[in-house]
């Protein structure tokens, strides 16, 4: 009976503890408060600016003064003389088995540059007037019979012979074979006769070469035509427009409302 009524009174105990705690529980309830999160909604505008490029292009015609070069050649010929020595071998005064009686004469001619230098031999049967007349020398001997002035001469001096001669002008020369045989003041004595057997002469002299050359001329001339182009004209440009958007700020703060623990674990969660 005893352990009976000691786990009674446990029993009691218990219930008793749980009731005032339960009580101690709402009270706490009332007395306690909660912390309470506030929220409030703040509108405002934002101004917002956006660019935009823009890129426009134009064409169009212009004339143009352009210059050109053009070019071209020339070609011209002359003549470039080159002197060269030329020795020339030649019957040039050739008298040969020609006979000659009293106060007659043979001739023969040739033209010789200036410069030139003769050797001239002969051979006759009997001594013999040698000479060698430029062109005015000999048309006086003709018209006079005047033998000087000469360019050389022998009077008779020998049958056969050589003469080396210079000539100092460019003519035509004659070369006589004169017999004076019996001749007195212009007059024939006898009338003999003598015979040339030949002669010979030898002429070396400068002959004037021609020579061909073409000279070539290069040129540029310059000339200006008029072209029509085209130019282009490419413009750049930035738009820009301003745009205002509305936003909400949302604001939360944390109070201790008065409010007991009941009325904010039922109620709303605001301070009152």
């Amino acid at each position: 009976m005893a352990a009976f009524a000691r786990r009674s009174r446990r029993g009691l105990y218990a219930k008793l503890a749980i009731v005032i705690v339960l009580a101690l529980v709402v009270l706490g309830g009332f007395v306690l408060t909660v912390p309470v999160a506030n929220t409030t909604a703040i509108p405002y505008q934002s101004l917002s600016a956006m660019y935009a490029t823009i890129v426009s292009t134009s064409a169009g015609p212009y004339l143009v003064l352009v210059p050109t070069a053009s070019p071209y050649e020339t070609s011209s010929t002359y003549v470039a003389t080159i002197m060269s020595q030329v020795t020339t071998t030649s019957r040039i005064w050739s008298i040969s088995q020609t006979a000659l009686t009293c106060n007659t004469y043979k001739f023969a001619s040739a033209y010789l540059p200036s410069g030139s230098s003769v050797q001239l031999s002969w051979s006759a049967s009997d001594t013999v007037d040698v000479y060698v007349f430029n062109s005015t020398e000999y048309m006086r001997y003709v018209l006079s019979g005047a033998t000087t002035p000469n360019v050389a001469g022998e009077n008779g001096a020998s049958m056969s012979g050589t003469m080396n001669i210079i000539l100092f002008g460019s003519d035509t020369y004659y070369l006589v074979m004169h017999d004076s045989h019996g001749l007195v003041s212009g007059i024939c004595q006898t009338g003999g006769s003598m015979a040339v057997y030949s002669t010979s002469a030898t002429a070396t002299y400068a002959v004037p070469v021609p020579t061909y050359s073409t000279e070539t001329t290069a040129y540029v001339t310059s000339s200006t035509s008029i072209e029509t182009r085209t130019f282009t004209t490419t413009v750049t440009s930035v738009s820009t427009s301003t745009t205002y958007t509305t936003y909400t700020l949302t604001s939360t703060s944390t109070t201790m409302c008065e409010s007991p623990f009941w009325r904010w674990l039922l109620g709303p969660r605001t301070c009152q």
